[in-house]
């Protein structure tokens, strides 16, 4: 996990962190140990709402800001209703 964590905030601030462990200047080792916090907190929160917010999580929804729906989907409405159909593919087949 630490490893998964440390990839992710090099990719936020833009350096790897390995870079950081060369450096011992005791801002660079108070802004690791305060931004591994942080990360941990906010993988902690996630997964106190289970599998649900995992989901959000990994597949955030995608809102729309207009209220009403595009032209292209209103012509091909079957009498005013939308038919969803969702597909489940499982792995034993």
């Amino acid at each position: 996990m630490e490893k998964i964590l440390n990839s992710e905030i090099g990719l936020a601030v833009g350096v790897a962190v390995h870079e950081y462990d060369e450096m011992k200047e005791p801002e660079v080792q108070d802004f690791r140990r305060n931004i591994m916090q942080v990360c941990k907190e906010c993988v902690e929160l996630r997964d106190l709402g289970g599998q649900e917010t995992q989901a959000l999580f990994a597949y955030p929804a995608e809102v729309e800001s207009k209220s009403g729906l595009p032209v292209s989907v209103e012509k091909k409405l079957d009498r005013g209703e939308i038919i969803l159909c969702i597909w489940q593919l499982a792995k034993d087949g």
